[in-house]
Order: C-alpha cells, then sequence, then structure tokens
C-alpha cells in the first residue's frame, strides 16, 4: 500500500539521491563558467515512489543552497528541508529542527544544485553518458568501482538561454525515484532566508502549487 512508504523516507531519498528539474532539440552554447551569473530557480513539479504520488517545491541558489518541500493531498505541507553545504534545517509535523548533512545523503548540497542547473562540469566522482546531440542522459556517481547513485535525465527544457533537466529518475540504495519537474522559473530574487526553516508560518504557502 503506498500509505506504508513514508514521506521522510522520500524526503530524505530525494535529497540524498540528487541531493543530488517539453524535450527539446535544440542545442546551446554555453558561455564560459565564469561568464554565468549565479542560477536561482523556483522548480514546480511532483514526484513518484513505490507507489506514492505528491506535489515537489525545489528553490535553488548557487552554488550549494537548496530547499525542498514535499506536499501531499490538498497540498498539504509534509514537509521540508533546507540550507547549504555546511547545515540544514528540517521541518515536520509542525516542528523544525537542526539536521547535517554528513554521514546522512549520497549526493551534496553542491552537487545536486550542479545537476539542476546542468552545470556538470563541477561535478567530480560522476561519469555522464551522452546522447547524439551531446546532451548528457546519463549520470553516475561512484564509490571506488561500484555505482552508488545513477540518475536518468529523460527530456530537456529551455529555460532562458540554457537546457535544464526536465525529468530525473533517480536509482540508489535499492529505491527508484521518479521526478517530473513541470514548471522551472529563475528567480533571482531568491534570497538567503528561503534557504532557513524556522516556524511553521514561515513556510511557503500552498497556492504556489496551485
Amino acid at each position: 500500500m503506498p500509505s506504508r512508504t513514508s514521506p521522510v523516507i522520500i524526503l530524505l531519498f530525494l535529497v540524498a539521491t540528487l541531493i543530488t528539474a517539453c524535450s527539446t532539440r535544440e542545442r546551446l552554447k554555453p558561455a564560459p563558467e565564469e561568464a554565468q551569473p549565479p542560477i536561482c530557480l523556483r522548480i514546480k513539479g511532483t514526484f513518484e515512489m513505490n507507489g506514492l504520488k505528491g506535489r515537489l517545491l525545489i528553490l535553488t541558489r548557487e552554488p550549494d543552497l537548496i530547499r525542498v518541500e514535499l506536499y501531499g493531498a490538498m497540498n498539504t505541507l509534509l514537509m521540508a528541508v533546507a540550507g547549504d553545504g555546511r547545515r540544514c534545517s528540517f521541518y515536520r509535523d509542525g516542528k523544525v529542527g537542526g539536521c547535517s548533512w554528513e554521514n546522512s545523503i549520497l549526493v551534496g548540497p553542491e552537487e545536486l544544485v550542479s545537476i539542476i542547473t546542468a552545470r556538470y562540469q563541477r561535478l567530480t566522482g560522476w561519469k555522464n553518458r551522452k546522447d547524439k546531440d551531446g546532451r548528457v542522459v546519463k549520470l553516475t556517481k561512484y564509490h571506488g568501482d561500484s555505482p552508488l547513485v545513477v540518475i536518468t535525465i529523460d527530456g530537456y527544457r529551455v529555460v532562458g538561454e540554457r537546457l535544464l533537466p526536465a525529468s530525473l529518475l533517480i536509482r540508489g540504495k535499492g529505491r527508484k525515484l521518479k521526478l517530473e519537474f513541470r514548471e522551472i522559473t529563475p528567480e533571482p530574487s531568491i534570497g538567503m532566508d528561503s534557504f532557513r526553516l524556522g516556524f511553521r508560518r514561515e513556510a511557503l504557502p500552498p497556492s504556489i502549487l496551485s
């Protein structure tokens, strides 16, 4: 039954395995990285794992700021995690507490942001496979000679002047997670406060998903 899959497991798997989103054949020539301004994105989409489905919100700000929110029935906020490469905070059941990425995730926040923003050149310890048009369609993170996480990219979307992933299939630790990034919006005005969780009222309102 879907109800047997804890949303906590899904959130941790999401943040862990990403943590490390209208296909097009258009190829865009990336500008030199030093000439590219930091990318800030608001992403709305859906997730599915072991039959449990819901809505998803991700905020990113380069190089390593990330916020992930999971919504259930009637746009109820189930849980959220936010932070940077050093620290994070976690919301569930109306309570917010501190957390740590260390020893609890497979992919760090900076790797997650690099994947979502298609800055694959920033990844170390990963191998990629490209299609005939030169677009990355598969990313694999290795621990020694063994694959730790495999991310399949199913389609890209033009956002501004960049091609960004539109759908991800994430496999790791015996689990599979499907993410559909249905709306990707540049948000240069996203501030640092958006990546800190405080009281419940500070959580992003459900209306953002409507």
